[in-house]
């Protein structure tokens, strides 16, 4: 893998982790309807 593809993922976690914490209760709802 190549750096660049690997720091493109870690930014789509940040933003995934900070909607998540957003969120809060209300992610977990619909994490689990996404099927995680």
């Amino acid at each position: 893998m190549q750096p660049n593809r690997l720091k493109q993922k870690l930014k789509e976690g940040k933003t995934c982790f900070g909607t998540f914490v957003r969120l809060g209760p209300r992610a977990v709802e619909i994490l689990g309807h996404a099927g995680w």
